[in-house]
């Protein structure tokens, strides 16, 4: 591999032996006139994922990094894979992500997106459509975004939203020495958002990636079960709110949308501790984000009873 490929293409796997050729063999049947790496982890599979890769490394000698862990980091509570195992070993001027159970449609798809962001110095990240498609055939095939819902490629309207799927973006590299130490999720928000802080965010209109959902993503199986999702990942959810707060909270507009999203899920995480006859999920979220405590209980909490009784803060230390 050169020490200086143009693209580093960022790829997380785990258990998807049905997916990853697929997923490989679009890297690498892009035409570019460049050189591109791929950096791939593996968050200690246990099924035929590891030798797959392994298998690509020999075909494409040089061209693949990969970190197989021996133990599931997820499981351990770490979120931010991307940011902590994978942007520190990219070489790359430009980055691109794609998940181990998507792909790329279009061979051309990093070459446009290059153009475009070598043509315009001015943007920082640049993403396309791509297509949904449902493995169990339950929904259509569908775009996103769609047409109707895509509005402005601005700030404001990607904190209110992530309106960029993860396959589809591509970022100017930046300096990751700020970047968030903590978990969060989802981290594809959080790194769109970080990067917009350096330019313009970019749109070609084709479809260049697909976006597949199934029972085994984090996301699609919890689908019908959003409560389960809140339980899971809603602390997680809410502390990304707040790293991007830290990005953007001297923008008093920029402020008041994040401070909505924030109160969106804490309310979802007291609405379920209700539910449950609970109190963990509250104070799970105050000993994340102790800001919340100066921030929310006076707007929050008052609204929100637990068992028939105000929440108090002396419950939440």
């Amino acid at each position: 591999m050169k020490s200086n490929p143009k693209v580093s293409i960022l790829c997380l796997a785990y258990n998807q032996e049905r997916f990853i050729k697929q997923t490989l063999n679009s890297f690498f049947m892009q035409k570019t006139n460049f050189d591109f790496e791929v950096i791939i982890h593996d968050d200690a599979s246990t099924d035929n994922t590891v030798t797959i890769i392994k298998k690509y490394q020999k075909k494409y000698p040089g061209k693949i990094k990969a970190v197989f862990q021996k133990e599931n980091q997820f499981s351990k509570g770490v979120c931010n894979i991307m940011i902590k195992f994978l942007l520190p070993n990219a070489q790359g001027t430009y980055i691109a992500l794609c998940e181990g159970d998507d792909y790329f449609t279009d061979q051309y798809k990093l070459q446009r997106q290059i153009d475009f962001l070598d043509k315009h110095p001015d943007y920082a990240v640049c993403f396309h459509p791509v297509k949904v498609f449902f493995e169990n055939n339950k929904k259509r095939d569908s775009v996103f975004p769609k047409p109707s819902d895509h509005h402005a490629n601005t700030i404001e309207e990607l904190l209110k939203r992530n309106y960029i799927q993860t396959n589809s973006v591509m970022y100017r590299r930046q300096s990751y020495t700020a970047l968030t130490k903590v978990n969060i999720l989802p981290g594809d928000w959080y790194l769109h958002l970080y990067h917009a802080q350096f330019g313009k965010i970019g749109y070609i209109n084709t479809i260049m990636a697909a976006y597949r959902r199934h029972s085994g993503g984090i996301w699609w199986s919890s689908y019908n079960h959003y409560d389960q999702l809140i339980k899971k990942h809603g602390i997680a959810l809410m502390t990304m709110h707040f790293e991007v707060l830290k990005l953007y909270g001297e923008n008093e507009k920029y402020k008041s949308i994040i401070y909505g999203n924030i109160e969106e899920t804490f309310s979802q995480l007291i609405l379920i501790d209700r539910k449950d006859n609970s109190s963990h999920l509250v104070q799970d979220a105050f000993r994340a984000n102790p800001l919340l405590i100066d921030i929310y209980f006076d707007e929050i909490l008052k609204k929100h009873e637990q068992n028939g009784k105000v929440i108090s803060k002396e419950l939440l230390h």
